[in-house]
């Protein structure tokens, strides 16, 4: 189970992660190993992932478990991504 700020372990029940609630959309923030995410969204319409500290990871999952799937999955297909090496030509000074 993800690591939960100190408010939201505290107030956790069932096993669920809990979050604040308005107008039927959940929030959360939980760090995941080492990645630190904001889920938005509801059971009714999915969820959406971010990282605060990367704004390149954005994804969305049906459910709590298939957003923070996707979140990690995105980590690490961003990560690959960087290692490759860039195929973009760089502009000279004209010479």
């Amino acid at each position: 189970m993800p690591i939960m700020t100190k408010s939201a372990a505290r107030s956790a029940k069932d096993g669920k992660l809990p979050g604040k609630k308005k107008a039927g959309v959940e929030h959360y923030t939980v760090a995941v190993d080492d990645l630190v995410i904001t889920i938005t969204g509801s059971r009714a319409d999915g969820y959406v992932v971010a990282c605060p500290f990367d704004p390149e990871l954005v994804t969305q999952g049906r459910t709590l478990d298939e957003a923070v799937a996707m979140a990690k999955d995105a980590r690490q297909t961003l990560r690959e991504a960087r290692a490759k090496p860039s195929r973009r030509k760089v502009s000279g000074s004209g010479t």
